[in-house]
């Protein structure tokens, strides 16, 4: 495939004279047939990604072993499952307008069967460009349309964009490197960062939807010590009254038991611990250092984060660039 689009390349595109049996050769080829990461934005293919489930779809496996030790990693969906934190209100952020992210698969070969030698996901926050909700999950003229927060893009670029990687046989496998966080805004000026993000999606031959992706990522602790519990969870469990005031990472800690699962700073697993009200006494980092008292929880030495995973499906969709 990649000869073939070469020979085309040289052909069309005026790539220059090429000889796919010499090394420069096959370098200026590689120049000219692209992986999409530098393509202009919203010339992929592109979708909506309509909806988020808090159990991971069980075919897609890979990216739930964020730290690559052979075990699936989901401390925060356990905890969605019991006390409808986060993952529970994805799908509200999204039907309020306040999610809205968009999905781009860059750099895929006509004609596409399956495979691809590289690709570019890129992924967009944005918000609704018509400002009407009712048509982002419909099809034909003026749906789905979507302008890029401004916030996250770069000289007309998304700020995320992972890749190249390959797609082998209709699945595409993207980790990001632990540096690079994946912010995901939901309204009301809360960003929650992702980082270890890893992705896998199924992409069928049609192209025009995303029947089915996970992705996974470590929410570090500091994150959640500064947005308020309301904000993220629901439940028979969460008093509305007193939640405002209270940090979600405290009330993991203290009220369910809760202990960071994806070492983040590299130097192994960090505890805390509670006295028997589910008050945190210290924080224990992973290098023997005790931190005392609650404030504990926001020092920047107790660094690691707390995984999830969430399931997603895309719609066709298009980026409206302003």
């Amino acid at each position: 495939m990649r000869l073939l689009a070469c020979l085309l390349c040289s052909a069309l595109l005026a790539c220059g004279p090429l000889d796919v049996n010499d090394p420069e050769g096959l370098e200026q080829c590689a120049g000219c047939v692209s992986d999409g990461f530098d393509d202009p934005a919203g010339s992929g293919h592109v979708f909506f990604v309509e909806d988020y489930l808090p159990t991971p779809d069980q075919e897609l496996t890979w990216a739930l072993d964020i730290d690559e030790d052979g075990h699936p990693d989901q401390a925060l969906n356990h905890l969605s499952e019991q006390y409808q934190l986060l993952g529970y209100n994805f799908t509200e952020f999204v039907r309020s307008g306040s999610m809205l992210g968009v999905l781009e698969l860059a750099g895929v070969e006509a004609p596409y069967t399956g495979d691809d030698d590289a690709v570019t996901a890129k992924i967009y926050q944005t918000v609704d460009a018509d400002h009407d909700l009712s048509n982002n999950t419909c099809e034909g003229e003026g749906c789905a349309q979507f302008t890029p927060n401004p916030d996250f893009m770069l000289n007309g670029q998304t700020l995320f964009r992972f890749g190249p990687a390959p797609i082998v046989d209709h699945h595409l496998r993207i980790g990001v490197n632990q540096t690079q966080a994946l912010p995901i805004d939901i309204g009301e000026d809360i960003i929650l960062p992702f980082l270890k993000v890893r992705m896998e999606i199924r992409i069928p031959d049609t192209l025009d939807a995303i029947p089915a992706g996970v992705m996974c990522g470590a929410m570090p602790a500091v994150a959640l010590d500064e947005i308020p519990l309301c904000e993220i969870a629901s439940g028979a469990m969460i008093n509305e009254d007193a939640c405002i005031d209270e940090s979600s990472l405290a009330f993991m800690v203290a009220r369910l038991g809760a202990q960071p699962d994806i070492d983040l700073d590299g130097d192994g697993l960090e505890t805390y611990e509670v006295d028997f009200s589910g008050s945190v006494l210290r924080c224990h980092d992973a290098d023997g250092t005790v931190i005392e008292g609650a404030t504990c929880l926001s020092d920047p030495r107790i660094a690691d984060g707390f995984s999830i995973c969430a399931s997603f499906r895309g719609i066709p969709g298009e980026l409206i660039l302003r």
